[in-house]
């Protein structure tokens, strides 16, 4: 099907086919949890509200305060959520030391070796390795 230039091209069948993939998309990727239903649930709400009434004279900006306030443990939970995965990520990468890597002649703990005791190592770990 092509792109259409206005609503008046779609037919009914364009329109039965858009909603029936919606529903299909809604209930497959984005009502997986009980939570994310909540969620969804509040903003449908919250934006019928919106359509259906106007704010009192009072209030003007209700509805854009009520949207911050279902918006904002949203993102605040997706933020930990990214950060807690992030740390897994690392955990399971190789643990989360940020240290340099070791450069030749210093030991684990980043003291400096004499040559002596470099050399010595060094024909012991060639000996080893051969």
């Amino acid at each position: 099907m092509a792109p259409y230039t206005s609503l008046h091209q779609a037919t009914f069948f364009d329109a039965i086919t858009w909603v029936r993939s919606l529903y299909i998309y809604v209930h497959v990727h984005l009502l997986k949890t009980p939570s994310s239903q909540v969620v969804y649930l509040g903003c449908a709400l919250l934006h019928l509200l919106e359509f259906a009434y106007r704010p009192p004279a009072r209030y003007p900006d209700l509805y854009p305060v009520l949207n911050v306030l279902v918006s904002t443990p949203v993102f605040l939970f997706t933020w930990l959520w990214s950060i807690k995965s992030i740390i897994e990520a690392r955990w399971t990468a190789g643990g989360l030391s940020v240290v340099e890597p070791k450069r030749e002649g210093e030991t684990q703990f980043g003291h400096r070796v004499s040559e002596r005791e470099l050399g010595s190592n060094r024909g012991q770990l060639f000996s080893r390795a051969a």
